[in-house]
């Protein structure tokens, strides 16, 4: 298996020996009841060792996302404060299964994570019904917004409900996977018009604050649909509105800044009383750090794109 380390890339899956064994991104299953970690032994440039443990971060987001490189910075940071004692590999895209069905199994022996990035709707629906606080478009005014609430007592109590909820697990911070944005074909109101985009509950409600339809479609049907005069505008992120070049049939964009849902990430109860207290206190820090830090990319890349679409004639207004 070829996976990936803080930078590197995970390419492997899951191996089935023939030993009778089943290695599961650093848990190996030594019989139906025993679990031990992974973990490996460097020497250090004055000829000291050091033990590193390895713990499997499982997150849907695919190589690329926003939601993939805050998992690959938030890896890079917990080997750094941690001098190496511990290792987030990472697991993109489902390889080790859905994260929404994992939660559902966080107590297993068999249970493939140590980690988990798992969406607020999923948490919802497992049981965590604090987390609903999450789920408004809008409820965040901008990344730096959300950084400061990662940090807050509001969001450690709703980090605190995921233990209680019983699903196996606790929380240690919160994550964001971007902002979406409105983009228009006119800059007239949208009352009683659609938009089109992935079918978000919490979309669903805000776009109906404006008297519109919100409608579930495929991102490769919105040339056709604005054509056609079916739809008024799509919902999106920056970055792929730019990439493909749709400022070409919608040249207005809505700079509202609103986030679908966030990410929990999450640790198994198992692995947090295996690491220890300090260990799952390091982890907490190392992500809110990570989410501070990605506040601020994230907030002078999206400024540098509005600025390109600007050049490329995309006009801002408002949602009416």
């Amino acid at each position: 298996m070829e996976k990936k380390t803080g930078k590197k890339l995970i390419m492997g899956g899951i191996a089935l020996l023939a030993a009778g064994g089943l290695l599961f991104a650093g848990w190996k299953v030594l019989g139906p009841k025993f679990l031990a970690h992974k973990s490996d032994t460097t020497e250090t440039a004055d000829g000291s060792e050091v033990k590193t443990l390895h713990l499997s971060l499982s997150t849907d987001a695919m190589e690329g996302s926003v939601l993939y490189q805050i998992a690959q910075n938030f890896a890079d940071r917990v080997a750094d404060m941690s001098d190496g004692k511990l290792e987030v590999d990472l697991y993109e895209y489902g390889q080790l299964g859905k994260n929404s069905d994992m939660i559902t199994s966080l107590d297993s022996e068999t249970q493939a994570a140590d980690l988990l990035f798992v969406s607020a709707d999923a948490l919802r629906d497992a049981g965590c019904t604090k987390v609903e606080d999450t789920m408004k478009a809008c409820a965040f005014k901008n990344h730096a917004d959300f950084a400061k609430w990662v940090a807050s007592s509001k969001a450690d109590q709703i980090l605190a409900d995921t233990e209680k909820s019983g699903i196996g697990g606790a929380g240690l911070f919160f994550v964001e996977d971007g902002f979406y944005q409105t983009f228009l074909v006119t800059a007239d109101p949208i009352a009683e018009k659609t938009i089109l985009g992935l079918g978000f509950d919490e979309s669903d409600a805000y776009y109906k604050k404006k008297n519109a339809h919100y409608e579930f479609g495929p991102y490769v049907d919105i040339p056709d649909r604005v054509a056609n005069g079916t739809i008024a505008g799509a919902e999106l992120p920056f970055d792929q509105f730019e990439e493909e070049k749709m400022y070409e049939y919608l040249p207005y964009v809505v700079n509202d800044n609103h986030m679908v849902r966030p990410y929990e990430a999450i640790i198994t109860l198992r692995t947090a009383d295996k690491i220890g207290k300090d260990s799952v206190v390091l982890l907490k820090k190392a992500g809110q750090e990570t989410v501070k830090e990605y506040a601020d990319i994230l907030t002078h890349t999206d400024e540098e794109t509005l600025a390109r679409l600007k050049e490329a004639g995309v006009a801002e207004t408002a949602l009416k």
